[in-house]
Parts: structure tokens; sequence; C-alpha cells
């Protein structure tokens, strides 16, 4: 999971140095219609990161709540095992 979010960060990095550059315009020399082009496609490659992250993070706590009930399990049977029935 560490490597997929620092993998978006630094993706999303770039994103932001690419949008800084496009309104700089200082710094490349292109139409408006050019730039506006460009921020669109920053934007929608910044929402495509969002919707995946926001899928990611739902599959994490689907995950996350599946291992809860079995850990849950795992004591509910090692005490009936045991002869600690509640």
């Amino acid at each position: 999971m560490a490597n997929v979010y620092g993998r978006l960060l630094n993706q999303s990095k770039d994103n932001l140095e690419d949008l800084l550059l496009v309104i700089t315009s200082s710094q490349l020399r292109m139409s408006d219609e050019e730039r506006l082009a460009q921020i669109d496609r920053i934007y929608n490659d910044i929402q495509d990161k969002l919707l995946f992250l926001r899928k990611f993070n739902e599959s994490g706590n689907v995950l996350l709540m599946q291992r809860k009930r079995e850990i849950n399990d795992i004591k509910g049977i090692s005490q009936f095992f045991n002869g600690k029935n509640p």
C-alpha cells in the first residue's frame, strides 16, 4: 500500500509541476488554447488519480474488515476448542 501511495504522490507532484509550467507564461511559449488544453489534460489526470485512490482506499477498508472478522472467527474457534465457550 505504501508503494501505491508513494507512486500516486510522485505522480501528483509531477502534475503540479506541469501545471506550474503551463500557467507561468514566461516558461513555455504556447497559445491560450494550448494552455487550456494542457490544463484540461492535467485536470483529467488528477481526477483519474483521485478516483483510483478512492477505490483503492475502499478496497483496503474492505480487506481490513474481512481480516478483523477472520481474527474474531479464529478467536471464537480457539476458545471453543479450548473449552472456553461463551
